[in-house]
């Protein structure tokens, strides 16, 4: 369990520096996607990017999820697929657990809604209240 202590320190240090660098947005919890919600002018786009490429390296787009680690693959498949001018960025796709970020541009273009999740690679995982907690506590 040390491990996972320690990885899930490191995803909560990034998570909330990420929450801290981009001081503009308002989060809340969404219940109904089960993820970290917030809403920006697309005007922030840019600067919000680079915030988060900051934390979260690793870029998906609809060219590349199939190379993407199942859980995010799956994720995606419950958000019905990903569109052009959408985009996912994770924390290390290579660990158990990682957070997966999601740039989903509103139609009128105005807005940007970003959401965050805990996935885990390990289905057993998914369902540990105890994880989900601990990553709520984050926003």
């Amino acid at each position: 369990m040390a491990d996972m202590d320690a990885l899930l320190g490191k995803l909560e240090l990034a998570c909330r520096a990420f929450k801290e660098k981009e001081a503009t947005a308002n989060w809340e919890w969404e219940d109904r996607m089960d993820a970290a919600l917030s809403v920006y002018p697309a005007e922030n786009g840019p600067k919000v990017r680079d915030v988060l490429e900051e934390h979260f390296a690793a870029t998906w787009s609809a060219a590349t999820l199939a190379d993407a680690p199942a859980a995010l693959q799956r994720l995606v498949g419950s958000l019905g697929g990903i569109r052009g001018g959408q985009e996912l960025l994770t924390s290390d796709p290579s660990l158990d657990l990682m957070v997966a970020v999601a740039l989903w541009p509103w139609g009128s273009g105005a807005k940007i809604s970003i959401r965050l999740w805990l996935l885990s690679q390990g289905a057993s995982a998914d369902g540990d209240e105890d994880l989900r907690d601990r990553f709520r506590s984050w926003f």
